[in-house]
C-alpha cells in the first residue's frame, strides 16, 4: 500500500467522522491507484516483450518508466483488472473496520469508565458482595457469550470477504464491455 493510498484512506475516513461526503475524493483516489497499478502491469508486459525481442529493455529504474513515449501511450490505454476492483472493495472495507475499531474503542472506554465507578461503589458498600455460586454461573455465561462472540466474528469476517469480493466482481462486469455474438441467417 503506498503513502498516497494510506493519506487518502485516513483522509476519507477523517471527512467521514466529520459526517461530510468523501466519495468523490475517495473515486479520485480509485481512479488514480487503478491507472497507477495498470500502468505497472503494462510496463511489466512491455518490458517481458521487449526482452524477449532484442534481449533486453532499458528501464529507468528509479522512475519505473521506458525511454520511450509510444509505450507509455500503450500503457494508459489499458482497462481495469478483477484484482484492481478487489483491492478497492478491500480498501473500503479496511477503512470501514477503522471506523468501526474507533466507535468500538469509544464502547470500551465508557465501560470500563462505568466499571471504574461501580467498583468505587461497591468499595464504598462492602456488604452488597455476590454471593460465590452466582460469580460461578455469571463465569459459565460469560464463557459461552465470548465463544459465541469469538464465532460471529469469525462469520462477520468471513462473509465481509466474500461481500468484497462480489463487490469487485460486480464492479468489473459492469466496466468490461458485453460480448455479443451476432449471427445472420
Amino acid at each position: 500500500m503506498s503513502c498516497t493510498t494510506r493519506y487518502g484512506i485516513l483522509n476519507i475516513t477523517e471527512l467521514n467522522r466529520l459526517k461530510l461526503d468523501g466519495k468523490p475524493e475517495e473515486q479520485k483516489i480509485w481512479d488514480i491507484q487503478t491507472a497507477i497499478t495498470t500502468m505497472k502491469r503494462k510496463l511489466r508486459e512491455i518490458s517481458a516483450k521487449r526482452s524477449e525481442e532484442s534481449g533486453s529493455l532499458e528501464v529507468d529504474e528509479a522512475r519505473g518508466s521506458t525511454s520511450s513515449s509510444s509505450h507509455e501511450r500503450a500503457v494508459v490505454d489499458a482497462g481495469p483488472s478483477i484484482d484492481m476492483f478487489e483491492e478497492k472493495q478491500l480498501m473500503a472495507t479496511h477503512s470501514a473496520l477503522l471506523e468501526e475499531i474507533s466507535a468500538e474503542k469509544q464502547k470500551v472506554l465508557k465501560l470500563l469508565a462505568s466499571l471504574s465507578m461501580a467498583e468505587r461503589t461497591a468499595a464504598q458498600n462492602p456488604e452488597s458482595e455476590p454471593l460465590p455460586l452466582e460469580n460461578e454461573d455469571w463465569r459459565l455465561e460469560y464463557e459461552k457469550e465470548v465463544k459465541r462472540r469469538d464465532e460471529l466474528i469469525e462469520e462477520i469476517a468471513s462473509t465481509r470477504r466474500e461481500c468484497a469480493s462480489l463487490r469487485a466482481q460486480l464492479e468489473f462486469a459492469t466496466l468490461r464491455p458485453a460480448s455479443l455474438i451476432v449471427t445472420k441467417f
